[in-house]
C-alpha cells in the first residue's frame, strides 16, 4: 500500500492474503472493491454514481453504454455495482 493519509481499511479482491489478526494490530480492515463500492454508494448515493458516470465517461475513445459499463464490472466481479448501475441506468 502506497500513500499518505490515515487509512482504516485495504480495499482488495485479494482476501486471503490480508490476515484480519495482523491487520487488527495496526487499526485496519480489509473489504472487496464491491463491498467499498456499494458502501460508498450507500453513504453518498449522488456522489457514488457521479464518480462511476465519470469513470464510465473517461473510457477509451467510445464509452461504453451503462450497460456494457455494467458488463464490465460484472467481469471484474464487482457484481452488486453493476446492479446499481443497472438501477440507475437513466443517471449514467
Amino acid at each position: 500500500m502506497a500513500g499518505y493519509g490515515r487509512y482504516n481499511c485495504i480495499v482488495s479482491a485479494n482476501l486471503k492474503h490480508f490476515a484480519s489478526e495482523v491487520l487488527a494490530v495496526h487499526g485496519l480492515g480489509v473489504i472487496h472493491p464491491d463491498d467499498f463500492c456499494i458502501m460508498q454508494m450507500d453513504i453518498d448515493p449522488v456522489v457514488g454514481l457521479s464518480a462511476l458516470k465519470a469513470m464510465r465517461t473517461r473510457m477509451a475513445n467510445r464509452p461504453p453504454t451503462p450497460e456494457e459499463f455494467a458488463e464490465l464490472l460484472e467481469r471484474s466481479r464487482l457484481f452488486s455495482t453493476a446492479q446499481r448501475v443497472r438501477e440507475a441506468v437513466a443517471l449514467m
